[in-house]
């Protein structure tokens, strides 16, 4: 390797890790991760408890992948003690790993939403949450190289040689605090409407890898929508548009798109031991960085996602065009000792 692609490879790792401190962690299927996108949405599905997580890994051509894991559990609580309110837990995870020096973040948070409802048919209801929890930032400076390793004499990269580098703080914890707000109108198995407002990292956390000196986290607002509308009296066809608009101090990213879903299979609406099944195939946009095929599998009450992301920002010039591949996971059901009620929860083409 050459002292001018040595420079090249240190320059794309500080830019690619540069760009990961700039920004939240995010996925293309931001609605299949409900407590990333709002913690208004604890607790808020057909069923009564919920699994939902998420694998994403990007960039592959320039050696170090960039991943990141989601998992999360909600619940509803005191549903038949409130008369159609409840509230909503759940618990969230999230681990990112970025780059050669394995920058990473990991996160545990607490979500608590409270959902009211705003007629007798439980079907119109908005709902208010809160999400703490605390992170910790990480990076291995050991995995990094500096130009003052570079053996003149040898002509090689070399270690063992002192870099000069003074190296600050390689782990450090934080605590961080999101609320939001979301509105749910749901008519009919024909139609379907969410509308969401959220803010994240509400007390502005110390980030900084260095001891001296500032560096908060920026606040982080969102707007958001999933809509579904049956196409044809049948409802076996849908149409279900997202979007997604979020801006942090100078990053911005909007996202917009939509799955066509066909309803293979009905439910049964007798037994319920015949199982929905549907398939859906989508297409996003996350404007200025990638575009994005997406299909999903529901399953009675399972529901299965991928994506891979198109890049089409100038960092195609580094990946040669290659994005992210994204995998989902979804599963709600009821609690219940019945085994006639056992089947898949109400309408689950909405997972």
């Amino acid at each position: 390797m050459n002292m001018k692609n040595l420079y090249l490879i240190c320059f794309l790792l500080f830019i690619l890790n540069s760009i990961t401190t700039a920004q939240d962690v995010h996925f293309t299927q931001f609605s299949q991760s409900p407590l990333n996108l709002n913690p208004a949405a604890a607790g808020v599905f057909y069923g009564d408890y919920r699994l939902a997580t998420d694998y994403r890994t990007q960039w592959s051509p320039l050696g170090n992948p960039y991943s990141t894991i989601s998992a999360s559990y909600d619940m509803k609580l005191f549903k038949r003690r409130l008369y159609g309110n409840y509230f909503g837990v759940g618990i969230l995870f999230n681990k990112d790993n970025a780059g050669a020096g394995a920058f990473g973040t990991t996160q545990v948070n607490l979500a608590l939403s409270f959902n009211k409802t705003l007629n007798a048919d439980e079907n119109h209801f908005i709902s208010v949450g809160i999400q703490y929890g605390y992170a910790q930032r990480s990076i291995n400076f050991a995995n990094f190289s500096w130009d003052k390793q570079w053996d003149q004499e040898a002509g090689a990269y070399n270690p063992n040689l002192n870099s000069y580098e003074t190296t600050p703080n390689s782990s450090f914890w934080y605590s961080d605090l999101s609320a939001g707000l979301m509105w749910h109108y749901n008519p009919s198995e024909m139609y379907k409407f969410t509308f969401g407002l959220g803010m994240d990292h509400i007390n502005q956390p110390a980030i900084n890898i260095y001891t001296n000196g500032a560096d908060n986290l920026y606040k982080r607002y969102l707007v958001h929508t999933t809509d579904y509308f049956a196409m044809g009296q049948s409802a076996t066809l849908y149409l279900v548009p997202s979007i997604l608009y979020t801006w942090q101090g100078p990053a911005k990213e909007f996202d917009v798109g939509t799955y066509l879903m066909y309803i293979l299979t009905d439910r049964s609406r007798y037994t319920k031991f015949v199982g929905e099944i549907d398939l859906s195939f989508g297409l996003f946009l996350r404007k200025g960085d990638a575009v994005c095929p997406a299909i999903k599998v529901g399953f009675r009450n399972l529901a299965i996602g991928l994506s891979y992301d198109v890049n089409t920002s100038a960092l195609n010039q580094a990946t040669n065009g290659s994005g992210a591949y994204e995998i989902s996971l979804i599963y709600a059901n009821r609690i219940t000792k019945s085994h006639f009620r056992r089947g898949a929860p109400k309408a689950t083409r909405f997972l």
